[in-house]
């Protein structure tokens, strides 16, 4: 199970649907650009709003500090 998450881990991404909003959660590595994981907010009744582009920055960071507590 691992060895398949990994190689997934390693193949490129694909291009996040359209209309959703991605944000970066940071401290995945050396340098101030390191960037641990993603967070996609998808689109699902309605267009997303720039709240929720906020709300996903707001939640990026503190995953970012939960991660780092881990």
């Amino acid at each position: 199970m691992w060895d398949g998450l990994r190689a997934q881990r390693a193949a490129p991404r694909p291009e996040p649907p359209a209309g959703s909003v991605v944000a970066d959660i940071p401290g995945g590595g050396h340098g101030p650009g390191a960037v641990r994981a993603r967070l996609t907010v998808l689109p699902v009744n309605a267009p997303l709003a720039p709240v929720h582009r906020i709300a996903a920055d707001r939640t990026a960071g503190l995953l970012a500090v939960v991660l780092l507590q881990a």
